[in-house]
């Protein structure tokens, strides 16, 4: 996200540029946003990351102290209604396809639900593939 009067109107330019990261460091904004970076042919170390969480990192866009933002779902939405601009969304972008999936240790008890569980897990595998 930029400011919606951003001379920004590539990922190419923010070489040079303070980007803020919403969350911690290894987050999905923080992958999405290198991935960008190198599909335009930038290193990471072409840009300024600050990382925030993604409250702060909405009062601060809103305020108009943050010149480019790495974020995700509702905040990027938010960010949007607040003249906000979107450079780069990261749906239409190919990532790796990393996901958390957990399951409680009461679910991996039950040995029908277990069985469920790792059905669907080889089915994903397989979907991902």
């Amino acid at each position: 996200m930029v400011r919606g009067n951003s001379p920004v109107k590539s990922v190419k330019d923010l070489k040079g540029k303070k980007v803020v990261v919403s969350s911690a460091k290894g987050s999905i904004a923080e992958y999405l946003l290198a991935h960008v970076l190198e599909q335009a042919g930038l290193k990471y170390s072409d840009v300024k990351l600050q990382y925030l969480l993604p409250t702060d990192a909405q009062a601060a866009f809103t305020s108009g102290k943050i010149e480019a933002w790495a974020t995700f779902g509702v905040y990027k939405a938010v960010a949007e209604q607040q003249g906000g601009r979107l450079l780069v969304n990261g749906a239409d972008r190919r990532v790796s396809g990393y996901r958390f999936i957990g399951a409680s240790e009461k679910a991996l008890a039950d040995k029908n639900k277990k069985a469920a569980i790792a059905d669907y897990l080889r089915r994903l595998d397989k979907a991902l593939a």
